[in-house]
């Protein structure tokens, strides 16, 4: 859902310069927020389908992945 919202990001801008009575676009620091959510919620949707994809999924392959999960999340904390 946030990849869509994303997308129309600049439709909300414009639409609200046409239409005065339209208010609810979100602000700079709201669109702000939603990219960094979505950013994290990406690497967790990741790593999901890795493992629904995967009939028998083993504890190497959990690891693996849950260090990825840890190496991205630092590097977005730094």
């Amino acid at each position: 859902m946030f990849d869509v919202t994303l997308k129309y990001k600049d439709a909300f801008s414009r639409f609200q310069k046409f239409d005065h009575h339209y208010n609810f676009a979100p602000s700079k620091d709201e669109w702000k927020k939603t990219t960094i959510i979505h950013n994290y919620l990406k690497i967790f949707y990741d790593v999901t389908n890795v493992f629904y994809a995967l009939k028998n999924p083993t504890s190497n392959i959990f690891i693996m992945e849950f260090c990825e999960i840890k190496i991205k999340i630092d590097r977005m904390c730094s």
